[in-house]
């Protein structure tokens, strides 16, 4: 059984305004989603880096605990750069210094060589043969060594320093894109909009398709909870963490 934590996040933070609202579709509307996509990612690593360094910092001894916070702040940041949107824009690491750079290497070795994969030195598995005397052989075991990668807490500061360095940097590109948007919906809003509306429903999260890919969903939120203890009113702002 799996369960869902819902985490909204308004990247624009616009005050209300009054209307109809629907959704942009057009190639600058796609190009704005994709970087606040990246951007929720970003914002995830650091809170998972917070939540190490709270643990840390409470005396907590649990090592295993302490790594899978680690690994999760990990593959978060490495979402920005392999994730289901696409790869981070060439043009967002050209802007990044050298030692940014070299860092955003670093966490994206971590990912795929240690944390979201296992093609490192660290992890062997041998099939152990034995040769009597006589000359006979016999399968004696399978032999798997997995190091597991634990980082320090120097590590985690340097990974959330990373990823606010790499937001700051892609705040710019945010506004730039949310400019094009704009731009491109002043001459005719029709050319650029869909007439369907966004829309939030609840799914019961036996029925849901955890595995297959979102698909053309045109605008559908689909949400998996237990139907039998949530209701549709249930869900309101306490339900969701807003960062923006």
């Amino acid at each position: 059984m799996v369960d869902v934590h819902v985490q909204v996040t308004n990247m624009l933070g616009s005050e209300y305004q009054a209307g109809k609202q629907v959704i942009a579709y057009g190639v600058e509307a796609k190009r704005l989603a994709f970087l606040a996509r990246i951007d929720a990612d970003l914002q995830l690593a650091i809170a998972r880096c917070d939540l190490f360094e709270e643990e840390r910092v409470s005396g907590s001894s649990d090592v295993p605990r302490l790594a899978s916070l680690a690994e999760s702040a990990v593959i978060a940041y490495g979402r920005i750069a392999q994730g289901a949107g696409g790869r981070i824009p060439p043009e967002l690491v050209s802007d990044l210094d050298d030692e940014t750079r070299a860092l955003h290497s670093w966490a994206m070795a971590l990912r795929d060589k240690h944390v979201g994969h296992s093609v490192n030195a660290l992890n062997q598995t041998l099939t152990i043969a034995v040769i009597s005397e006589d000359g006979e052989a016999n399968l004696r075991e399978v032999f798997a060594m997995n190091l597991r990668v634990v980082l320090t807490a120097d590590d985690m500061v340097r990974l959330r320093a990373l990823a606010e360095t790499v937001r700051r940097t892609l705040a710019r590109h945010l506004e730039t894109a949310r400019e094009c948007v704009i731009e491109a919906l002043s001459p005719d809003p029709a050319a650029s909009l869909d007439n369907l509306q966004p829309q939030l429903d609840l799914v019961s999260r036996d029925d849901f398709d955890y595995e297959g890919t979102r698909g053309d969903v045109r605008g559908m939120i689909l949400i998996p909870v237990n139907l039998e203890e949530q209701s549709y009113g249930d869900l309101d702002d306490s339900d969701a963490e807003a960062n923006g």
